[in-house]
C-alpha cells in the first residue's frame, strides 16, 4: 500500500460519509498530526496507524460500541490492507484521494464555520462523532468547530 493510499483510506474510514469539507478537515487534522509530531513520528503511517489515534484501523462498531480488533500496529497495517480493497469499490473513495490534498497545509481550500482556512487552522489535531463518544479531552475551550458529524478540536 502506498502512503497516498494509506492517508486516503485514513479519511475513508474516518469521513466517508461525511460532506466532502469533513473530509478535507479530517485530511488536514493528519497533516497537523505529521507536522507537530503529535502521536506521530513525522510519517503518514506513523501518523494514522499510531496506537489507538484512528478508530477504525483499531476497532469496529459492534451494536453501536466500538470492538477492538486490533492490537498492535501490525494488525492495524493488516487490518486496513483488507480496508483498501473495499474502499477502492466505493464511490466516495476519489473524493477522499483529492482530499489528501485540499487538507494539505498551505492549501486554500475553505472549509468550516464563515469559510474559514485550513491554513489559518494550524491547531486543529483532534476531532470526534460526539453523538458516538465523549472522549476525556474533548472540552469546548479546545472546541474549534464542528462540520457536520465531527466535532474539531486543538489540543
Amino acid at each position: 500500500m502506498t502512503d497516498a493510499d494509506l492517508y486516503a483510506l485514513c479519511i475513508w474510514t474516518e469521513a466517508r460519509g461525511e460532506m466532502y469539507e469533513g473530509k478535507v478537515a479530517v485530511a488536514r487534522v493528519i497533516a497537523n498530526r505529521m507536522a507537530q509530531r503529535y502521536e506521530s513520528d513525522g510519517t503518514i503511517a506513523g501518523t494514522v496507524l499510531a496506537p489507538n489515534q484512528f478508530s477504525d484501523f483499531y476497532f469496529t462498531m459492534v451494536n453501536g460500541h466500538y470492538t477492538r480488533v486490533a492490537h498492535t500496529v501490525a494488525d492495524a497495517a493488516a487490518r486496513a490492507e483488507k480496508l483498501l480493497t473495499q474502499a477502492l469499490c466505493d464511490d466516495t473513495w476519489p473524493q477522499c484521494q483529492q482530499a489528501v490534498q485540499d487538507g494539505a497545509i498551505g492549501s486554500d481550500f475553505a472549509w468550516g464555520p464563515q469559510g474559514r482556512k485550513l491554513n489559518a487552522e494550524p491547531r486543529a489535531l483532534l476531532y470526534d462523532n460526539m453523538a458516538i463518544s465523549h472522549p476525556y479531552w474533548a472540552s469546548p475551550e479546545t472546541e474549534i468547530c464542528t462540520i457536520e458529524h465531527h466535532t474539531f478540536f486543538r489540543a
